[in-house]
């Protein structure tokens, strides 16, 4: 029963005989947009070209966000620190991303020597507004203490 169906619309449907009026309307309404569509079509961009902005500013947070990243880790190894004896976070104060605060974890070895500490700070401080215009606030120390197992 659907079979007959289908056959008796694609009947209808395909066998019809149109003249060259019917043909050139349907390709009217086809090609050319209608003031609501254009309507809705220039509304659609306008919303679209906000996220674009907002993707924009997000891309620019993230490139200065990896430029202080390198900030950190050019200032850590000019001062001879392997890699594996820290680690940081980087914190965004602002929505722009202009004001961070530098969160580092540091071996116990480098916790007696407040004054290389503070030096860090100052370096990192000054890179970052120097090379990027990127404000650090402040830059927070944590020391790791070792896990001793069996005493």
């Amino acid at each position: 029963m659907t079979i007959s169906f289908m056959r008796s619309l694609s009947r209808r449907v395909f066998h019809k005989r149109s003249g060259p009026d019917e043909v050139f309307e349907l390709h009217q309404t086809i090609m050319a947009p209608t003031e609501a569509h254009q309507a809705k079509s220039s509304l659609s961009q306008t919303h679209l070209s906000v996220p674009s902005q907002q993707d924009s500013r997000r891309a620019d947070r993230q490139h200065r966000r990896q430029m202080l990243y390198g900030v950190v880790r050019d200032v850590m190894v000019r001062a001879e620190v392997l890699s594996i004896s820290y680690k940081f976070k980087v914190l965004s104060l602002d929505a722009g991303g202009r004001q961070y605060l530098v969160m580092m974890d540091v071996m116990h070895v480098m916790s007696n020597q407040n004054e290389w500490l503070e030096d860090m700070e100052a370096q990192i401080i000054r890179s970052a507004r120097k090379l990027h215009d990127i404000h650090v606030k402040a830059v927070y120390w944590r020391v790791k203490q070792p896990v001793l197992v069996g005493r």
